[in-house]
């Protein structure tokens, strides 16, 4: 039974919830491991590592960051340094068992794949489980994708026996007493505790490629509206003030939630009924909370590898003949692109979804 067990992993906030499923699973057949986890360094202000999400629920022991070549900016001679001293300090530790603990779906490749287990290799690990990464093409012949958070789950194989079918893991985020204590409080502040539903509305995405526009959202919510008494947390960081101001402005029944900490956030999400959004780190938030969820998903993915974890969610997808492009920023919809179906800058895809069909899923989810 191995003592020591390290990963490696992507570390937004997306990609760190659906490992829970993972997490879970080798908690739970590992009691008493040290399990540590290697995730990359960000240098933006606002981002939000492994150990904000992750660190008081007992799942991981070691939480341990490192640059590599996906850092933008980065001087080749510091990410060398940077990986010897991370290298040293885990040497200093006998691990059983290393384990790179990605989808392997784009945009990880083949390269980056052998990168990280080249990294685990340099800090002594002992054995690391098989990974390879898939090509889209790969994919798209597939008759088996599944989702992340259950590829992730099923990577385990070798370590964990029994592991739970599709969809049926411990996929839940604990929550923290401090910021529950403070989610209950601006509850009992706005009025939220009522029979009213509350719906989280995530209208943002750090891919443009995801976005829905916001006059969608506002004729969605005031759909939803005509046929039943709601509220509405409108979610999102410093950036999105403008857009949330709007929404909120034009309903209100609208309250804003900007800036604040992704650990609040995370309560906030669970004390309401409904999330709404696109596909985006919230989303999966609010899945790991126990929140159903209405995502409004363009095909720039295959299906179901990003859809949230567990039952009961409903998916809103357009579909053209470029599904599965991977594109971060749509080059039918991009605005300086003669002939543009869509010029103004929204994928095509995501145009073909309408807000009516959007809230009678919403209404049918309440």
């Amino acid at each position: 039974m191995p003592e020591n067990i390290l990963l490696i992993a992507y570390c937004k906030i997306g990609d760190t919830l659906v490992m829970l499923p993972a997490l879970h699973a080798l908690r739970e057949k590992f009691p008493d491991a040290r399990i540590g986890l290697i995730s990359e360094y960000y240098f933006a202000k606002d981002a939000i590592g492994a150990e904000a999400l992750l660190g008081h629920t007992g799942l991981i022991n070691d939480f341990f960051k490192i640059r590599t070549s996906r850092s933008r900016f980065i001087a080749p001679w510091l990410l060398r340094i940077s990986r010897a001293v991370l290298c040293r300090l885990l040497r200093k530790i006998r691990w059983d068992y290393g384990i790179v603990l990605m989808p392997p779906y784009p945009p990880m490749t083949s390269q980056f794949a052998q990168n990280l287990k080249g990294i685990l290799a340099s800090c002594g690990v002992d054995k690391i489980l098989d990974y390879n990464a898939l090509s889209l093409e790969e994919i798209k012949k597939s008759d088996n994708v599944l989702k992340s958070a259950d590829w992730l789950l099923q990577s385990l194989s070798p370590l964990c026996d029994n592991l739970p079918p599709e969809d049926c893991g411990n996929g839940t985020l604990a929550p923290i007493a401090e910021f529950s204590t403070q989610a209950a409080a601006f509850s009992a502040q706005n009025n939220l505790n009522s029979d009213t539903p509350v719906i989280t509305l995530a209208p943002s995405a750090h891919i443009q490629s995801n976005l829905w526009k916001i006059e969608n959202y506002i004729a969605t919510l005031k759909l939803i509206k005509e046929k039943r008494d709601i509220k509405t947390l409108v979610i999102g960081g410093p950036a999105d003030r403008e857009k949330i101001t709007r929404i909120c402005a034009e309903c209100d029944f609208c309250l804003p939630v900007i800036g604040e900490d992704i650990r609040l956030v995370a309560e906030l999400i669970s004390r309401t009924s409904l999330y709404l959004g696109n596909d985006t780190g919230l989303m999966h938030m609010a899945a790991a909370k126990g929140v159903k969820c209405v995502g409004v998903f363009s095909c720039r993915n295959p299906r179901k590898i990003w859809e949230p974890y567990g039952h009961g969610h409903q998916i809103m997808r357009g579909e053209i003949e470029c599904a599965g492009c991977a594109c971060i920023k749509c080059k039918l919809g991009f605005p300086s692109r003669v002939g543009s179906p869509s010029r103004d800058g929204y994928p095509p895809c995501l145009e073909q979804i309408q807000p009516a069909e959007v809230a009678q899923a919403c209404l049918s989810a309440l």
